[in-house]
């Protein structure tokens, strides 16, 4: 996926001399409001190269017009729905132009999310004209916020993110609703998160639990900040081994498939149990794999759920660790270490008896693959499961 300049040819007119545009809670608006036209010729040009040159290459997977711009939500730049609409219609006619087969596909508009400025835009470019929409989700807050700690395993800041979710799948399914939903950027917190808690163990709660959010609200692709970069790293920047979250995006690849079931939670109303289920990647004999996560500090917490019985034993993967801001990751006891070599450490699960208790140890989180139990809700997706 390749990000194009949407600013080319535009014109920042500015504010008058007593406008302070730096450090203000509220920017004015003079600061940032971008105006006239997008120039396509630079684009033009690279598209063109690249069809021509590159021709023995696949052509790009997808092509994104601009990066957080969008209405009052742009953080350096914005730009008003109408203008943004026609130009991206000029960039999509010519990406089909210099594509006509294996065309990219197009994405916007890659920023905080605006009820009315995003309905607008699809309103003018026309119902499923937009092959991806991204947007962007920072809800645990600045990183340099002292109270970052606690956020990551506060429910009622957790649930932020439910209802945004929600209000992006109400608006793209009402308006388009065959375009894709992905987060296109998010890792926690802003400002390049922060050491001890996006880079930690403590970081597994925020980041599964708004994979599973999101994949609840039909959401198709996650893009996590960052690989290398910052203290959000799915990788150390400095020795590039992995961090927590590293090991945690493996699991979730590894146990969770894309068909998600409903899922309702009962008997925890301090909402310290987190849970999500999905049928198990790769299998055929209408397996579940449960995301299940303990906020609780101090107590464990015992799972039961209402899949059909069976005699095959429960795999099992419970992920801990020293200290909430350690960057120790610990399956099912054994520290996860990557090889010498760069080679990954086998993602082993403890099975367990079906009629063993389920127990999930205080302020952890586990993958639990329930085999073989033929629930009809991997085959039919309205069905419901509940824990």
């Amino acid at each position: 996926i390749f990000g194009v300049n949407a600013l080319h040819g535009r014109t920042l007119p500015g504010c008058e001399k007593e406008v302070n545009c730096r450090f203000q809670r509220h920017t004015p608006e003079c600061c940032t409001k971008w105006i006239g036209h997008w120039n396509a010729s630079n684009a033009a040009a690279l598209f063109r190269y690249t069809a021509e040159k590159l021709s023995h290459y696949a052509s790009p997977y997808a092509l994104e017009f601009g990066n957080e711009i969008g209405g009052s939500s742009g953080i350096q730049a914005h730009i008003e729905a109408p203008i943004y609409a026609n130009d991206f219609m000029s960039f999509k006619e010519l990406i089909t132009k210099t594509w006509p087969s294996h065309t990219p596909k197009t994405v916007l508009a890659d920023t905080a999310f605006n009820t009315n400025w995003t309905k607008e835009v699809l309103s003018i470019v026309g119902r499923d004209a937009v092959d991806i929409f991204t947007w962007h989700m920072y809800y645990l807050g600045a990183g340099v916020d002292p109270k970052l700690p606690s956020k990551v395993v506060d429910p009622v800041v957790l649930d932020r993110l439910s209802r945004d979710a929600e209000g992006v799948s109400s608006t793209l399914r009402t308006s388009s609703p065959s375009t894709q939903i992905w987060m296109g950027e998010t890792g926690g917190a802003y400002n390049s998160g922060h050491p001890g808690v996006t880079d930690a163990f403590m970081s597994g709660f925020w980041y599964l639990d708004s994979l599973g959010m999101l994949a609840k609200y039909q959401h198709q692709g996650y893009c996590r900040q960052t690989l290398i970069g910052g203290n959000y790293g799915l990788l150390d920047a400095s020795t590039l081994t992995p961090n927590p979250d590293f090991y945690n995006a493996l699991m979730w690849q590894k146990v969770m498939g894309s068909k998600v079931l409903n899922l309702t939670v009962g008997n925890s109303p301090s909402k310290k149990l987190r849970a999500y289920a999905h049928c198990t990647r790769d299998a055929h004999d209408g397996s579940v794999t449960l995301l299940l996560l303990n906020l609780d500090d101090t107590e464990s917490i015992a799972v039961q759920h209402n899949a059909q019985s069976t005699e095959a034993d429960r795999e099992e993967y419970h992920f801990t660790s020293e200290a909430l801001d350690s960057k120790k990751l610990f399956l099912n006891s054994v520290l996860l270490t990557a090889g010498m070599d760069g080679s990954m450490p086998e993602l082993r699960p403890t099975h367990r008896s079906p009629s063993s208790a389920l127990i999930l140890a205080p302020q952890s989180y586990a993958f639990v693959v329930l085999r073989g139990v033929k629930y009809p809700a991997c085959l039919d997706p309205f069905d419901e499961i509940a824990v």
